[in-house]
């Protein structure tokens, strides 16, 4: 008897960025305040490799 597996509703790059607009955290960089994580230019190496790894 096959049973059916579950699939895994896994997260494109660009639904993981989206999920991280939706984060408010306090972050400072350069003594200046980020109001996206998702968007701010210094984050966006670190960011582009992790999405790289849901796509």
């Amino acid at each position: 008897m096959n049973a059916a597996l579950p699939v895994a509703n896994l997260m494109s790059g660009d639904e993981y960025r989206d999920s991280l607009r939706r984060y408010k955290p306090t972050v400072f960089v350069d003594g200046r305040r980020v109001e996206s994580v998702a968007d701010e230019v210094a984050f966006q190496p670190g960011i582009n490799a992790i999405a790289l790894t849901y796509d």
